[in-house]
């Protein structure tokens, strides 16, 4: 039986570093793989892989819930590939790779590919109706290129909103060389947004 909350990691009020592991093949009702809900604490991922996990109903791989109005950064995913998570629940099934919850997040040098969800098959990322969220993606010279790719589709199944990315409610930026490209959706293929700002550019 899948767990209900994390299928390999569960974490509430703690600091947590993942350094150099893999996650394959974990189920849970939310986060397959990983579920944390921070607090005033941190997650950080560092070189981690996330394959072919499942969640029910949010965050294939991971579920994040971040403090509301939190200025720090709360999640720091670095490096890494994240590939072939899904979630099946088909209302509403938020975040086949990631499912962010009133977080500050910074994804740098990371590849999110081939995974499903039909809201924000690979990154989804949502208030809990406290508070505001900040997504920012960019490339780096340590992890190199950040990809959000083909995303989005499940045998007959599309994703109806944000194949790479359904963000509402804060600021997305998205800079330095990002690749967003061959995700699928009904609505917004590569990014879907509500009630948020949204930056692309070059520092």
């Amino acid at each position: 039986k899948a767990a209900k909350e994390g299928g390999g990691i569960y974490a509430k009020n703690a600091t947590v570093n993942i350094t150099s592991c893999t996650f394959t093949g974990n189920e849970a009702a939310n986060g397959g793989a990983v579920y944390v809900i921070a607090g005033d604490r941190k997650l950080t991922l560092t070189a981690v892989n996330m394959n072919n996990n499942h969640a029910e109903l949010k965050g294939g791989a991971v579920y994040f819930v971040g403090r509301s109005g939190n200025p720090n950064t709360e999640l720091t995913v670095q490096g890494g590939e994240f590939t072939g998570n899904k979630v099946t629940d088909t209302s509403p099934g938020e975040g086949g790779a990631f499912a962010l919850i009133t977080a500050n997040a910074l994804m740098e040098g990371v590849k999110i590919k081939q995974n499903f969800a039909r809201q924000g098959a690979g990154i989804c990322v949502g208030t809990d109706g406290s508070g505001t969220t900040k997504l920012t993606l960019t490339d780096s010279g340590t992890y190199g290129l950040t990809e959000i790719s083909n995303n989005g589709t499940l045998g007959t199944l599309t994703a109806e909103n944000g194949g790479g990315i359904y963000f509402i409610d804060g600021t997305l930026d998205i800079k330095n060389g990002v690749h967003i490209k061959q995700n699928k959706a009904q609505n917004g293929g590569g990014i879907y947004v509500i009630d948020a700002s949204c930056s692309m550019f070059t520092s």
